[in-house]
């Protein structure tokens, strides 16, 4: 453990650490080791990072099927450390077929053409020359997800261990591609008084990078220049903070590094700037006596506006705007009709209110409920939107020509969570809106079944079963339709379905779904529940996080089982090991300048292991060859149900840069207070897992 204190004294200033999360299309960035940040922090709604060689792992391109034999799909920017795994994940749903995937070594020139983006954040080049490319390799890349059940499929790339490269997968005449961007070096960037400060950090070494230099664009309409500053000697940086803006660019030598400033997300009108001079904030709380209404309705609001001036609030005073707006479609384009438009006074309390009355024709849809207040330079940011910071200043609502139900549905289960194999029992009621059974009525329900993400972690686990409710019990998870009948409602109103759970062919947990809906021309009605279906009586967890190995050095990966809703004995269980190491040759022939790769396959000797009296086993081997190696690690339990997990790691020799944290990388700060008053001093304490590294 390594510790050391600061000392600072506190303001009503509040610095944050931001954390980066992007959608496709997108500049998309990962966890630790992406080259848009170097700390180990958990940007939100992201998992912790868990390796300190590796990345948390989302869908870096998402193609789906159209449904008539054609695809759809997003690509973006992926940003990817010269310590990890040369792949990419490609997310599909509703796809079977076979893709041409060309894989081109690409330039920064190239590469800022496609960021390049109109006044609404749409690219103006969202397809690169690829006559301006080189061609590195081509290879077939087979998908099979036909249905609506979600699947990543890890794809291994032939690049090097730094620079740019275009993936593109053809698939008939429709091409889906993204940039790639290696790096060993990665940038933070955070805001500081009107400054840019960014930090660089070698991946390698975990101290800071000197040296290079740092640049950072608006594209907005064409690639502009707005600053740049060399590195010092600790591996920082500061330019002119401006809300103009969009993305920083790193290079040193061969390391290039590409930073979201204030373009976050590519093609989606989505307009949040976070780095923005110091100006005088707005914040709205804004809300409505109901979600929906019937056209001729009358609308409540109420606003609470507050000024924050750097995290100093006060009351606005004067009037702030209200504006009410439907948007619809009209033939091919997207009509935006203003409903209701007024100015209201701010009360001592800094609040407004006010109602009005739908028109009765007024169109259904989404009405978005607009509230401004005139603090000056926050009502542009450049592409023409409101900017509220964390707190927006609109709010939506429905207007729809609804019907009350006269009936009501509910869908209940005698258990949730469940092993493969077993049987459950769906109670379905109905209920008049009177509280009357509703006695006789035909009901039509359909069961779908869908993979289940199952942890991998030994340590966390008991976090993530506390937490497991949330993640299965809600939402709709499509899946494979396995069952579909109708049933009818008794003298009580109640109907049961039972339904037999299978075990999983691949070893995977599954989440049932049961959809019961009316059957028959009356109001509809609908109702549904989620059932976790375990793969089995135990599971399979790792107890590291090392996802790095050294070739030609003995890899150790310490496995243990636990049981799951049983008295399963951990003991003595066999485990079986298969092991497929991917990689890709690269060359390039100086005298011809034609670069050449082939991909090259592997499946090392099945391996049988044993569980220890603790359910632990150790699986050992050692990497050859460089590449990626997928361990997948199967058993049975006593009801013959097959329990499997694949867990990836990724071997390099001295010839590339090689990290193993074991999965230490986290910071932790401490105060040696909980609250202070301005001027008070605060002491914090940063604490790492990791020595001999900078933060």
């Amino acid at each position: 453990m390594v510790v050391f204190g600061l000392l600072f004294v506190v303001s009503s200033a509040v610095f944050l650490l931001l954390g980066i999360k992007h959608y496709q299309p997108s500049i998309h960035s990962s966890q630790q080791v992406a080259v848009t940040k170097a700390l180990p922090t958990t940007p939100i709604s992201q998992a912790p990072v868990v390796s300190g060689a590796g990345r948390y792992r989302e869908s870096d391109i998402t193609i789906y099927g159209d449904g008539k034999g054609g695809i759809n799909g997003t690509g973006g920017v992926v940003n990817m450390s010269a310590l990890e795994d040369p792949s990419i994940y490609l997310y599909s749903y509703k796809l079977a077929g076979t893709f041409d995937v060309d894989v081109y070594e690409a330039s920064i020139t190239q590469l800022m053409e496609f960021l390049v983006v109109n006044e609404k954040g749409n690219q103006i080049n969202p397809r690169p020359d690829i006559k301006g490319l080189k061609l590195v390799t081509s290879f077939k890349q087979a998908v099979n997800n036909p249905d609506y059940s979600y699947n990543n499929l890890k794809v291994d790339l032939p690049i090097k261990d730094r620079g740019i490269w275009f993936v593109n997968f053809r698939y008939g005449n429709t091409n889906i591609g993204a940039y790639i961007i290696r790096s060993n070096v990665g940038v933070l960037a955070k805001e500081g008084d009107d400054q840019l400060i960014f930090w660089a950090q070698d991946f390698k070494t975990g101290r800071s990078a000197p040296g290079g230099k740092i640049t950072t664009y608006r594209v907005r309409d064409s690639r502009v220049k707005l600053s740049s500053a060399g590195f010092s000697t600790e591996g920082i940086a500061e330019t002119n903070l401006s809300a103009s803006a969009d993305i920083a660019l790193y290079q040193n030598g061969d390391n290039i590094s590409l930073i979201p400033l204030n373009l976050r997300y590519l093609n989606t009108e989505y307009n949040y700037r976070p780095f923005q001079e110091n100006t005088l904030l707005t914040r709205y709380f804004i809300f409505t006596d109901r979600p929906i209404y019937k056209p001729g309705g009358t609308v409540y609001f109420k606003t609470v506006l507050r000024n924050d001036d750097d995290a100093r609030l006060s009351v606005p005073q004067g009037t702030a705007s209200v504006k009410v707006t439907v948007s619809y479609n009209q033939g091919d384009s997207w009509k935006t009709e203003t409903v209701m438009q007024k100015n209201f006074s701010i009360s001592s309390e800094g609040t407004i209110n006010g109602e009005f009355v739908l028109p009765q024709n007024a169109k259904t849809g989404t009405y978005e409920l607009t509230v401004k207040y005139p603090s000056g330079t926050q009502e542009n940011n450049g592409y023409g939107y409101w900017y509220g910071d964390y707190s927006t200043n609109y709010l939506s609502f429905d207007v729809q020509n609804y019907t009350k139900p006269e009936f009501f549905l509910t869908a209940s289960a005698n258990q949730t969570d469940i092993l493969a194999g077993d049987t459950v029992r769906i109670n379905v009621t109905g209920t008049y809106f009177s509280g009357q059974p509703l006695i006789g009525h035909k009901i039509k329900y359909a069961v779908y079944s869908s993979d289940f993400y199952a942890y991998d972690y030994y340590y966390g686990y008991n976090h993530y079963e506390t937490v497991l409710s949330d993640n299965y019990r809600y939402g709709y998870w499509n899946g494979k339709k396995v069952n579909e009948s109708t049933v009818e409602l008794d003298n009580r109103g109640v109907a049961n379905i039972t339904i037999k759970t299978a075990a999983n062919t691949e070893g995977k947990p599954q989440v049932y779904t049961i959809e019961v809906a009316s059957d028959g021309p009356d109001t509809p009605a609908f109702s549904r529940k989620n059932v976790l279906v375990r793969s089995g009586e135990f599971d399979i967890l790792r107890k590291d996080y090392r996802q790095h190995a050294k070739t030609g050095e003995n890899y150790t990966l310490p496995l243990v089982i636990i049981p799951v809703l049983s008295n399963f004995s951990i003991k003595g269980t066999e485990l079986t090991a298969n092991i497929q190491r991917k990689s890709w040759t690269y060359n390039y022939n100086p005298d011809t300048k034609v670069y050449s790769s082939s991909k090259q396959e592997e499946v090392l000797p099945e391996q049988k292991l044993t569980t220890d009296s603790n359910g632990g086993a150790t699986l050992s081997f050692v990497p050859r060859t460089n590449g990626s190696y997928d361990i997948k690690i199967s058993g049975r339990d006593t009801r013959g149900n097959i329990v499997s997990k694949t867990f990836y790691i990724y071997s390099s020799d001295d010839n590339y840069y090689y990290s193993d944290t074991g999965g230490m990388s986290e910071l932790i700060v401490t105060a040696d207070k909980k609250q202070y008053d301005p001027t008070d001093a605060a002491e914090l304490t940063i604490s790492s897992k990791v020595s001999n590294r900078d933060v």
